[in-house]
Parts: structure tokens; C-alpha cells; sequence
């Protein structure tokens, strides 16, 4: 991480910094160069689609330039204004940037924990997941195992029933968990709530200890 002066306080900074830590100056490593002999001007029309777009030009154009979108002369803008308001824009860029990467790393995230080929790995709905390969999935084990004790009471093939329920109800808790967290990522980007994701792993949790105190 590479260190520069901060341009307000001259404290060492990261050039990565949206503000300074020490004097709170936005973009602290930025510095805004002017071109000799040239100045700032936009148009300040309400009506104009180019209103406040800041435009550098030579000095012996200011006052003449007229604006490509309505005609109408642009005005003077002072050269701190000019700095601030380009400031303020490399701040929201960056923002966004930052904004992007942490989208792309949340969907790198998904992507990878959905590449598998099993429903365990969250290939599937959340509600598939949830309802079918969880909630009916394990009915059926203790179904069968219900039947298998009154017909034949604790026999090896009971045991063995028992023990795959066991790794069914481990892979289906990793289901249910892994398409809860594609399904929340899913509407975080699409800026919606996911309180399924969140009542799908509650549910889960209760579902199971309840079952190990049944069985207790």
C-alpha cells in the first residue's frame, strides 16, 4: 500500500484513502493540477441537459464559449469551485468503484459456493432445499426407521438407516445454509429484504435440536 503526503495536512496517507484520517480532506493524495493560461466555465441554464458540467478551456475563450447543447454563454467558474466540485466527483467514483468491488466479491462468493453439482452445494431454491431435500427428506428417515424398529426392533439394518440419516441431515443443513446465502445475496443485489434466508436457517436450527431432544 503506497504512502503520499496528504495535500491538506501534509501527514503521510494511503493513496487508497477517501479522506484524509488526519484533517478530513477528501481525496488527500489527489491533487488537481490547473493548465497554465486555462480556466473553468459550464452552463447555468435549468433548462440544459450540460447544466453544471464543468468545462476547462483557454482564458480567452471565457466569456465567449457558448454551450454545444443550448447556445447560451457559459459562465466563469472559480478555480476552487472548479477544484471542489472535481474533488467531490473523484470521491464519489471512488466510492463507487469500492461499491463495485465489494458486488463482484459477494458474487464470487455466490458463484463459487453454487459451482457444485449437488443440492447440498446450493444448486437448488431455497425452498427446494429447504422443503423438500430437508423437511420431507428427513420425515422419510424416521419413517423408515419407525417401521423398521416395530417390525424388526434395533437390528444392523436399522442402525444402518440410522447412520444415513445422519449424513442426509448434515448434507441438508449444508443445503439449506448455502442456498440461504446465494438466495440473501441475490436481493441484497437487487436491493430487496431477505428474511427467508434468514427464517429458513432459524428454522433449520430449531427443526434440529428439537428432533435431538425427541430422540433423547
Amino acid at each position: 500500500m503506497a504512502l503520499k503526503p496528504c495535500r491538506e495536512c501534509k501527514k503521510k496517507v494511503s493513496t487508497e484513502a477517501v479522506t484524509c484520517p488526519n484533517c478530513g480532506a477528501p481525496n488527500p493524495t489527489m491533487v488537481t493540477k490547473i493548465k497554465p493560461n486555462y480556466g473553468f466555465v459550464r452552463c447555468e441554464k435549468t433548462f440544459c441537459n450540460n447544466r453544471y458540467k464543468l468545462l476547462e478551456i483557454p482564458k480567452t475563450l471565457i466569456g465567449v464559449q457558448e454551450c454545444q447543447v443550448c447556445g447560451n454563454k457559459m459562465e466563469k467558474v472559480k478555480n476552487e469551485d472548479a477544484i471542489k466540485d472535481i474533488e467531490k466527483r473523484q470521491v464519489k467514483t471512488q466510492s463507487s468503484r469500492a461499491n463495485n468491488q465489494s458486488i463482484s466479491s459477494t458474487n464470487s462468493s455466490v458463484s463459487s459456493s453454487s459451482n457444485g453439482k449437488y443440492f447440498f452445494n446450493g444448486t437448488k431454491s431455497l425452498a427446494e432445499t429447504f422443503w423438500l431435500y430437508f423437511f420431507v427428506g428427513n420425515k422419510v428417515f424416521v419413517l423408515f426407521e419407525y417401521v423398521l424398529l416395530e417390525s424388526e426392533g434395533e437390528t444392523p439394518i436399522f442402525y444402518l438407516i440410522v447412520i444415513l440419516h445422519i449424513i442426509w441431515t448434515a448434507l441438508s443443513i449444508m443445503g439449506v445454509f448455502n442456498s440461504a446465502n446465494i438466495y440473501k445475496a441475490k436481493k441484497i443485489k437487487q436491493g430487496q429484504t431477505y428474511g427467508y434466508a434468514t427464517a429458513a436457517k432459524i428454522a433449520t436450527v430449531l427443526l434440529v435440536l428439537s428432533s435431538i431432544g425427541n430422540a433423547l
